[in-house]
C-alpha cells in the first residue's frame, strides 16, 4: 500500500496497486454552523415580525396578547424547524460518511486479499519452477502436478503455466535406448525416469487442452479429462514428444516447428487450430494422425518427415504448405483444401492416397517424387493443378476426377483446357495407370521412362 496524498479539496486518497480510494471528506466548518444558526434566527425573527405587525391594529387587549403569543410561537417554531433541518442534514451526512468509510474498508480488504492471493500464487509458482530443476524425478513430477493445480484454480495464469510446461518439454532429451543402456545404469535409469516426467507433462496438456471427440482414440488415452483451459497458445517447437495423444486439441495457435514425435502413434485428430500452425522440419518417427482436424488460418509442414501421415478428411481453410516434406505411406482421402496447396518437391516413398480430395484453389505438385504412384481418383480440381517435373514411379489413377474451372474461365471451358496440367511430368513405363482426360504417355528417349503429354483431339 502506498502512502496517502491530498487532493485539491483536501480529501485523503490512498493508492493501493494503482487503485485510488477516497477515505473521507473534510469536516464541516464551524463558520457553516454559525451561519446556519444565524440564518435560523433571522428566519424566526422575520416570522415573528411579520405576525407582530398585525397586532398593532388590534384594540382588544386579550386578542392582541393572543396574537403576540402566536407570533412568538411561530418565530420560535421557525428557528426550531431550521435547526431540525440542519441537524437532519448533518445526520444524513454522517451516515453517508460512515457508509463511505465502510466501503473504503471493504475495498482495502479486497485488495489485501488480492495481494495475499497473488503472493501465494507467486510463491507456489516459484517453488514449482524451482522443483522442475531438481535432479530427482519424483520432485519434478510433483512440480508438474503442482503447476496443474495452480492453473486449474487461476485462469489468468494458465497461459504462463502452459508456457512453463512447454518449455520443459523443449529441453534437450535423449530417449532411453540400447546405447544408453550399454553406457551404464545411471544414464539409462535417468533417461527412463525423465521419460515418466515428460509423459506426465504431456498428459497434463492433453487433459486440459483437448475435448473428447473420438471414443476409440479416447479409449487409448491414459489420462482423464480435466478442467478445460481454452484459447491458449501452444509452443512445443523443438520438443521431444513420445506417443502424443491430443485428439480433440483446441488452441488458438500452435508451434511444432522442429518437434520430434516418437512412438508408434501421434494423435492430433479432430483438432481445431484457429490461427497459423507450424510443423516445419518436424519429424514423425511413427504415424502422425490428423484426420478430421481443421486448420483455420493455414498450416506449414514444409520439410517435415513422416514415417506415415494420415490427413483423411482434414479441412485446410487457408493455405497449406507441404513443400519439401517426405512421406512414407500417406493418406489424404477426402481432404478439403479451400485455399492454395503446395506439394512442391515432396517425396512420397510409398503409395500416396488422395482419393476424393477437394482442391478448391491452386494446387502445385511441381518436382514431386511419387515413387510408388498415387491415387487421385474422384478428386475435385476447382482451378489449376500443376505437376511440372513430377515423377510417377508406380501405378497412378485419375479416374472420375472433376475439373470445374469456373474460378478461372467461364463455362464451357476453352477447347483443350484442363485444370490438371501434367506438362513436364514423367512416369515409369508399363505401369497400371489412368491419366486425366486429354493426357497420355510418349517415349522420353530414356529407358523405362515416359513423358506425359497432352493428346490431340
Amino acid at each position: 500500500m502506498d502512502g496517502p496524498t491530498k487532493t485539491k479539496q483536501g480529501m485523503s486518497v490512498w493508492s493501493i496497486r494503482g487503485k485510488q480510494i477516497r477515505k473521507a471528506l473534510t469536516p464541516v466548518s464551524s463558520l457553516v454552523v454559525v451561519a446556519v444558526l444565524a440564518a435560523g434566527l433571522v428566519a424566526g425573527c422575520l416570522a415573528w415580525w411579520s405576525l407582530h405587525t398585525g397586532v398593532e391594529g388590534v384594540t382588544d387587549p386579550n386578542t392582541a396578547a393572543q396574537l403576540s403569543a402566536d407570533a412568538i410561537k411561530t418565530g420560535l417554531a421557525t428557528v426550531a424547524g431550521v435547526g431540525a433541518a440542519f441537524a437532519l442534514v448533518l445526520t444524513a451526512r454522517r451516515q453517508w460518511l460512515q457508509e463511505r468509510a465502510q466501503s473504503h474498508q471493504e475495498d482495502v480488504a479486497k485488495l489485501n486479499e488480492f495481494d495475499a492471493r497473488e503472493r501465494r500464487i507467486t510463491d507456489l509458482y516459484s517453488k514449482a519452477a524451482e522443483q522442475l530443476g531438481s535432479e530427482r524425478a519424483p520432485v519434478r513430477l510433483a512440480a508438474i502436478y503442482a503447476l496443474e493445480r495452480l492453473a486449474d484454480g487461476n485462469p489468468e495464469h494458465r497461459q504462463t503455466i502452459v508456457n512453463v510446461i512447454c518449455a520443459y518439454l523443449r529441453m534437450p532429451y535423449q530417449l532411453p535406448d540400447d546405447d544408453l543402456e550399454e553406457a551404464g545404469f545411471s544414464s539409462y535409469g535417468n533417461a527412463t525416469e525423465e521419460l515418466q516426467v515428460r509423459t506426465a507433462a504431456q498428459r497434463v496438456l492433453e487433459a486440459h487442452l483437448c475435448v473428447a471427440v473420438d471414443e476409440n482414440i479416447a479409449y487409448n488415452r491414459t489420462v482423464l479429462r480435466g478442467k478445460p483451459w481454452p484459447d491458449l497458445h501452444l509452443d512445443l517447437s523443438g520438443a521431444t514428444l513420445v506417443n502424443l495423444n491430443m485428439d480433440g486439441l483446441r488452441v488458438k495457435s500452435a508451434n511444432f516447428e522442429g518437434t520430434e514425435f516418437f512412438g508408434l502413434t501421434c494423435y492430433l485428430t479432430n483438432s481445431e487450430f484457429k490461427r497459423l500452425v507450424y510443423f516445419r522440419d518436424a519429424q514423425f518417427h511413427g504415424t502422425g494422425f490428423f484426420h478430421h482436424s481443421t486448420f483455420g488460418e493455414g498450416v506449414s509442414f514444409q520439410d517435415a518427415t513422416f514415417h506415415e501421415g494420415n490427413f483423411g478428411y482434414v479441412k485446410f481453410q487457408q493455405i497449406a504448405v507441404f513443400n519439401g516434406a517426405t512421406f512414407g505411406h500417406s493418406n489424404f482421402t477426402g481432404a478439403e483444401f479451400q485455399a492454395s496447396a503446395g506439394f512442391d518437391k515432396v517425396k512420397f516413398t510409398e503409395f500416396a492416397e488422395f482419393n476424393s480430395a477437394k482442391f478448391m484453389s491452386w494446387l502445385s505438385f511441381d518436382d514431386a517424387q511419387l515413387a510408388s504412384g498415387a491415387d487421385f481418383s474422384h478428386c475435385h480440381f476447382a482451378t489449376r493443378a500443376t505437376f511440372d517435373g513430377t515423377f510417377f514411379g508406380g501405378a497412378s489413377y485419375f479416374d472420375s476426377i472433376s475439373q470445374d474451372c469456373r474460378a478461372m474461365h467461364e463455362n464451357p471451358m476453352p477447347p483443350g483446357f484442363w485444370a490438371v496440367n501434367l506438362s513436364g511430368a514423367t512416369a515409369r513405363t508399363g505401369q497400371d495407370t489412368s491419366w486425366p482426360v486429354g493426357w497420355g504417355e510418349k517415349p522420353s528417349g530414356r529407358t523405362g521412362l515416359s513423358l506425359l503429354v497432352q493428346q490431340e483431339g
